[in-house]
């Protein structure tokens, strides 16, 4: 006699979580960088647009994948 459940697939093991935080679960980092443009008098844009043209090698790619840590690594490439 049929129940009409079907057998639960057999676990899978999970491989990978990805977590997408800024601007999901903490602000967006680009209202940060807008606001430290805006308080030294960069121009508005000038920081994302080096994000932007130095991927994906930059800096602040390599801090996402984990390659540098925030603080002095992070920021000596940064600035340089």
């Amino acid at each position: 006699m049929s129940t009409g459940h079907r057998a639960a697939p057999a676990a899978r093991a999970i491989r990978l979580v990805l977590f997408d935080l800024g601007g999901v679960v903490f602000g967006s980092p680009l209202h940060a960088i807008a606001a430290y443009e805006a308080e030294h008098g960069i121009p508005s844009g000038a920081i994302n647009r080096h994000v932007a043209a130095s991927a994906p090698d930059g800096a602040w790619h390599r801090l996402e994948r984990g390659e540098l840590a925030v603080g002095e690594p992070f920021f000596e490439v940064f600035d340089a």
